[in-house]
């Protein structure tokens, strides 16, 4: 389904898992974070963002990342991806209770992503710059202020938010490196 696809790289499958996206970070960043901790080879398939619209009738869910794997299976969305991948290499919690812990700071940073993304693809450069100024500001120093805060109270679990290689603690790794690189 996605093999015709007129990637940057890897245009076919090696190592049995082909991650589609746009040729950024971005969205697909979780999921490359989560392949490298498990020690897991991929085809990085990049896309060039002006022939996305190009492409986006072709895709299952009109969405991207896409996850293809060897055997046929294909899944879509970063979090469904990055969630599958997670369990697969025992990234996601090893109880229930863990599994629901992280998955509650997942759900307070799907809010930042969805603000970063809104500043990103904003045109209007009035609009863009009231989005960077309340990221800035606001949203991103309130935002890890809090999770910084979690991490600290779990002082036995050497600054993670749950556990030592849970998938939250990638998603904050991200929003950090966002903040950084927005800083400089």
């Amino acid at each position: 389904l996605i093999r015709n696809l007129d990637c940057i790289r890897f245009p076919t499958m090696s190592f049995g898992f082909k991650l589609v996206y746009l040729n950024f970070r971005g969205r697909a960043e979780l999921i490359r974070y989560i392949f490298a901790q498990a020690g897991q080879k991929y085809d990085d398939c990049r896309i060039a963002p002006e022939k996305w619209p190009e492409f986006r009738s072709t895709t299952p869910l009109g969405i991207v990342p896409i996850l293809e794997m060897d055997g046929g299976a294909v899944f879509s969305g970063n979090a469904n991806i990055a969630a599958y991948l997670a369990e697969k290499y025992g990234l996601s919690g090893d109880t229930a209770e863990r599994r629901a812990e992280a998955g509650s700071v997942v759900e307070a940073m799907e809010e930042s992503w969805q603000r970063l993304s809104d500043f990103f693809w904003e045109q209007d450069k009035g609009k863009k710059e009231h989005l960077l100024t309340m990221l800035m500001s606001s949203h991103l120093p309130l935002t890890l202020t809090k999770l910084e805060k979690i991490c600290a109270a779990n002082d036995n679990l050497d600054g993670w938010i749950v556990g030592s290689k849970h998938l939250v603690n990638f998603r904050l790794k991200l929003l950090q490196d966002v903040r950084v690189q927005m800083d400089n």
